[in-house]
C-alpha cells in the first residue's frame, strides 16, 4: 500500500467542472467542426517568384558605417600611441630641446585623437544600429 496514492481532494469537483463545460460548450463545438477546410490551390505557379535579397540598402549603409568607425578608431589607437611618445619626450627632454614646440605636438595629437574616438564611435553605434534596426 505504499505506492498507491490515495485521490487528491480535487479531483472530483475537477471532473465535475470538465463535465459541465464539455456539455455547455458541445453544441458551439459542433458548429467549429462543420467549418469547410478545404484549401484552393492554383494551377500553375509563378517561378519567377523574386527571392529575398541576401542583404538590403540600409544593412549595406549599416555595415559601411562600422567598417568606417572601426577605421576611424583605430586612427585614435595610433594617435594615442604617438601622444605618449610625445609626452614621454617632454617628459625625458634634455637641454637644448624645444619643449613648447613638442607639447603642442603632443596637445594636437590629443585633439585628434579625442575627436578621432568621438567620431568613430559615433560612426560605429550608428552603423550597428542602422544595421540591426532597418
Amino acid at each position: 500500500m505504499d505506492g498507491i496514492r490515495p485521490p487528491t481532494p480535487l479531483l472530483f469537483p475537477l471532473i465535475f467542472i470538465l463535465a459541465i463545460t464539455q456539455a455547455a460548450f458541445a453544441d458551439d463545438t459542433a458548429d467549429v467542426l462543420e467549418l469547410d477546410t478545404a484549401v484552393a490551390v492554383p494551377e500553375n505557379i509563378d517561378a519567377n517568384v523574386e527571392t529575398q535579397k541576401i542583404m538590403r540598402l540600409p544593412q549595406w549603409v549599416g555595415f559601411g558605417l562600422s567598417v568606417v568607425g572601426i577605421g576611424v578608431v583605430s586612427y585614435g589607437i595610433l594617435q594615442n600611441s604617438e601622444h605618449k611618445k610625445l609626452h614621454n619626450e617632454y617628459n625625458k627632454g634634455k637641454e637644448g630641446t624645444d619643449f613648447d614646440a613638442i607639447w603642442e605636438k603632443a596637445e594636437n595629437v590629443r585633439e585628434k585623437r579625442n575627436i578621432s574616438y568621438i567620431v568613430g564611435g559615433t560612426l560605429l553605434s550608428s552603423g550597428i544600429f542602422i544595421y540591426f534596426v532597418f
